[in-house]
């Protein structure tokens, strides 16, 4: 092990390793169902040559590593190694923002830039990121948006993998390549020499006739370490108006969403529980519970805006052929809903929430779930340190229902219980993605009843 320390160092320099436990023990465990494993060393990197360093040595020493750009906490298991013996690689202190070019609406970025700090440069440029529901401070944008976390102007995206499309990345085997346009003539690798020569990594495709960017969607670092990416932005409203429309069934709903987006109107527009909007919205539990109370059942959110030309007409017009829509499907129009108004709400939705307060985990108001079933579950405590192992090769029926007398003491899957919500508001309650990870693909997924779910899982 000193060997491989001692190669470690002499890639990022003694002060970028680390094997002190403390530190180790940061990287050892997240708030999901992932093992508790700690990794042998934790390295720091600060360019690609560091990386295609670190990844031909691993190939060589046989390490297996563990990418890692987003600040804590860590809630889906991927920062966390499956195995003894491996080695985080931090690229948070990757920071760079290479370029903003706002006539082409591109952003070239490193894997350490954070939402926050990202909106600020875009804003200066008069443009924004395609937003995700209030991310936390401390998330890598480039994490976000090559696990393909949706966006709330989804409509306006070419494909699931918008707005992601040129990239740097060292394969699993040591090899350093750029996709897309920054592969596709003029000076490769050289991403100043593309820029004199007008080349903005604009288009994700190739080279050739493979789009290689789409291997590292969704792969949570398991193919290759990417080091810079272009990011498709957008461009400020210079004009914008929002309202909500309200029912007490989801498929009430339904047929307006998509004839809004059959139209190709709004600028934003998604459909959110009133738990959740109480979650996001309330300060503190009373607050939650008592929007909770005020709120209807479900909530579409849709936005208007406009840009450089008739901003305000623009989104004038898009309101009145909106509200006609609403009103083919029996919907109104509203400025706001249980003493919410659509404006702060659209306000707190897009801005950054500070990881220490994050609003999907310090202001949920905690349910606790009881899970029975034929074999032994998983569960953790609050502070995840007790785990059963759960084996699915037979089917299992899981029945959860909500409990009254909580205690602290009560082990329960609190992962779980955000994944899934409130269940008296829920009609469907989709397991697949919460499972992915920690238990393989489970294709049969039944829920029944309000306050008592049965979920049958076959894997």
């Amino acid at each position: 092990m000193e060997g491989i320390k001692a190669k470690l160092k002499a890639i990022f320099g003694a002060a970028n390793v680390s094997d002190d436990p403390k530190v180790l023990a940061g990287y050892a465990s997240d708030k999901s169902f992932a093992k508790t494993i700690a990794p042998a060393y934790v390295v720091k990197a600060s360019n690609a040559d560091q990386v295609e360093a670190l990844v031909k040595f691993a190939n060589e020493a046989k390490l297996p590593l563990i990418p890692v750009s987003s600040g804590a906490p860590h809630y889906r298991g991927d920062t966390v190694p499956s195995v003894a013996g491996a080695v985080i690689v931090d690229l948070s202190g990757m920071k760079k923002i290479i370029s903003i070019n706002s006539l082409h609406r591109m952003a070239v970025i490193e894997p350490g830039v954070t939402y926050g700090e990202f909106q600020e440069a875009l804003a200066k440029e008069g443009m924004h990121l395609a937003y995700t529901l209030a991310p936390r401070s401390t998330k890598s944008v480039l994490a976000s948006v090559m696990d393909c976390e949706p966006r709330l102007n989804a409509m306006h995206g070419w494909s699931y993998t918008e707005p992601f499309r040129c990239v740097e990345v060292t394969w699993g085997d040591g090899r350093r390549m750029y996709t897309g346009d920054a592969a596709n003539g003029g000076p490769v690798g050289s991403l100043e020499k593309q820029f004199t020569e007008e080349k903005w990594q604009v288009s994700p495709l190739g080279p050739m006739m493979l789009d290689f960017y789409r291997l590292l969607t969704q792969s949570q670092g398991t193919m290759g370490i990417v080091t810079w990416a272009s990011i498709r932005c957008e461009l400020a409203h210079q004009a914008h108006d929002c309202f909500f429309l309200a029912a007490n069934e989801e498929k009430d709903l339904l047929n307006f969403v998509w004839d809004v987006n059959h139209v190709r109107f709004s600028e934003e527009m998604f459909i959110m529980n009133k738990a959740e909007v109480a979650n996001l919205m309330g300060k503190d539990a009373a607050e939650i519970a008592a929007l909770k109370t005020a709120l209807p059942a479900w909530i579409v959110f849709v936005g208007v805006g406009g840009r450089e030309l008739l901003p305000k007409e623009r989104c004038e017009q898009q309101a009145a052929d909106i509200g006609e829509i609403a009103q083919k499907n029996g919907l109104t129009l509203l400025r706001s809903v249980g003493g919410i108004s659509a404006t702060n709400f659209y306000k707190k939705a897009i801005s950054v929430s500070p990881a220490e307060k994050y609003w999907k985990e310090t202001n949920r108001v905690k349910e606790s779930i009881g899970l029975h079933g034929r074999r032994k579950l998983a569960f953790v405590d609050k502070r995840g340190t007790h785990r059963h192992a759960l084996r699915m090769r037979q089917k299992l029926t899981l029945s959860l229902h909500l409990i009254d007398d909580f205690t602290p003491d009560t082990r329960l899957a609190l992962d779980l219980d955000d994944a899934i919500g409130h269940f008296r508001l829920e009609k469907q309650i989709d397991l697949k993605a919460l499972f992915t990870r920690a238990f393989g693909r489970f294709p049969k997924i039944r829920c029944g009843g309000q306050d008592q779910r049965t979920i049958q899982m076959q894997r």
